[in-house]
């Protein structure tokens, strides 16, 4: 029987900004656009500046809630915390590890971080 669940912060209770974008604004009419403006600027066939005027002119968001979302490095996987929630409330007991040199508090929310029972990281 299962009593425990532990989890890894990065790329599990966080996504990159890209991927927060994209769960926050794409949709089916312009999903494949927004990923091929990303892959065209991940290999370097179009600037910067020219995948914000894409994105901002695709989805309609302001250049610098794009940039903001996209540039910053971890966003909560909020899914992933609703269902952690509820493995709370059945009583499973939540880990989580990671390898980050700072307090989890530093770039997720103080109520995410409470749901854990424990926290590991990194022995000095």
């Amino acid at each position: 029987m299962i009593k425990a669940v532990i989890f890894d912060c990065f790329g599990v209770f966080t996504e990159d900004g890209w991927l927060a974008f994209m769960g926050k604004y794409s949709n089916d009419d312009n999903y494949e656009e927004l990923r091929y403006a990303n892959q065209a600027a991940d290999k370097g066939l179009i600037s910067y500046n020219e995948l914000l005027d894409t994105v901002c002119r695709v989805t309609h968001v302001d250049r610098d809630e794009v940039h903001t979302i996209i540039t910053t490095t971890h966003h909560p996987n909020a899914p992933l915390f609703e269902y952690a929630k509820k493995l709370k409330v059945a009583g499973y007991t939540l880990g989580m590890i990671s390898n980050v040199g700072s307090a989890l508090t530093d770039f997720l929310p103080h109520e995410y971080v409470e749901l854990f029972d424990a926290v590991r990281f990194p022995i000095k």
